[in-house]
């Protein structure tokens, strides 16, 4: 066979896969994906240059409400982040950021004693980083650190590209199964796992998909209680066996983060978000607390720079309410519990009404 041959066969074979590819992409996209491509990295850099601040941590951090809090801000959180995580992320931030004022660390009880550091899940870490911004000196000091966040980023494009696989197969199911029925397909939506959030489509402030916008029924919330407080108590004793140093590294962390805000002018707020009480007054999770509440209030005794503000009991009167409007499950909050929340931290750092915050 010739060379010339041969040419024109691959050439053949990779027009084929490409043509392919594209009607993959074409058929996935208008069969709607379950989700949109990641985004929020993209808004950060568009924003960065006007940030006044930033919130870090893990999904607690979607009770944070920019336009409330009434300042230009963006969150980089991630579900699940740990605390070396949120530091490593504001280190890569700042440099982007010339006029941040605050920085905002939501945190609840558990947390200081849960790392994943020396977890060997380096997919759960890499998912964390897709919002991490690239260095802007990549060849430093930090150079093994950088490479990670590379790692981060070709992870992040093989899971989309398996990702729109998935969808791609679901949707040609779904419409081979509609046609066959000739109804729909049963959603599985139960009122108390899966809830609709039709707004939640846009990566807004940084917050992956939006904020949520659909309340969890007062019914569930005792169920849903024990379910976050099992996971998050088993995950901070997993930390500390794998670490029994846990808190005092984590505590090392923030304090290195307080330094390194102090000599840039930028001040750290620490806060406990609002939580439904079935979940904030469980005796597991209070065992925690009891340790780790004193470290953080001394921080922010003992640093000009750091603020503790104590909010987890800021809703208690909606419990008493017929219908729950500002808790998205037992301790997230929706778009009005963020809103809300936001308002309090602003009144407080401003001073002109009096602070809700213990």
């Amino acid at each position: 066979m010739s060379i010339f041959n041969s040419s024109k066969i691959l050439g053949f074979f990779a027009g084929a896969i490409t043509v392919s590819l594209l009607v993959a992409w074409l058929i996935s996209e208008t069969l709607a994906p379950a989700e949109s491509p990641d985004t929020r990295l993209r808004g950060f850099y568009t924003a960065s240059s006007d940030l006044e601040v930033v919130s870090l941590g893990n999904s607690h951090a979607s009770g944070i409400h920019f336009p409330s809090l009434g300042m230009p801000g963006y969150s980089l959180f991630s579900n699940g982040m740990d605390i070396p995580t949120s530091v490593w992320k504001l280190r890569l931030a700042i440099p982007y950021t010339p006029k941040l004022r605050y920085v905002i660390l939501p945190l609840v009880p558990s947390q200081l004693s849960h790392s994943s550091q020396g977890s060997d899940n380096n997919n759960a870490l890499y998912n964390r980083l897709q919002n991490a911004p690239w260095p802007k000196v990549f060849f430093s000091s930090d150079l093994l650190s950088n490479l990670t966040i590379v790692r981060a980023r070709i992870h992040g494009v093989a899971a989309y590209i398996s990702h729109a696989n998935t969808v791609f197969r679901e949707r040609v199911t779904d419409l081979g199964y509609i046609h066959l029925s000739n109804r729909p397909r049963d959603t599985g939506f139960h009122d108390c796992i899966r809830r609709p959030n039709h707004q939640q489509t846009a990566d807004e402030f940084g917050v992956r998909h939006g904020y949520k916008i659909t309340p969890m029924p007062r019914k569930c919330m005792k169920w849903r209680s024990r379910k976050s407080v099992a996971g998050q108590v088993n995950a901070a004793k997993k930390s500390l066996i794998r670490n029994p140093n846990t808190r005092a590294d984590n505590m090392q962390k923030l304090a290195h983060l307080v330094e390194t805000l102090k000599h840039k002018n930028v001040h750290l707020i620490l806060v406990i978000p609002p939580f439904w009480s079935a979940y904030f007054d469980s005796p597991d999770l209070q065992e925690l607390w009891h340790i780790e509440e004193p470290l953080l209030r001394d921080l922010a005794a003992r640093q000009s720079n750091v603020t503790f503000y104590d909010f987890h009991d800021l809703f208690a009167d909606h419990e008493m309410l017929p219908k729950n409007t500002v808790y998205y499950d037992d301790n997230h909050l929706t778009l009005k519990g963020a809103q809300i929340l936001s308002q309090e931290i602003r009144h407080c750092l401003n001073g002109d009404t009096p602070c809700k915050a213990q």
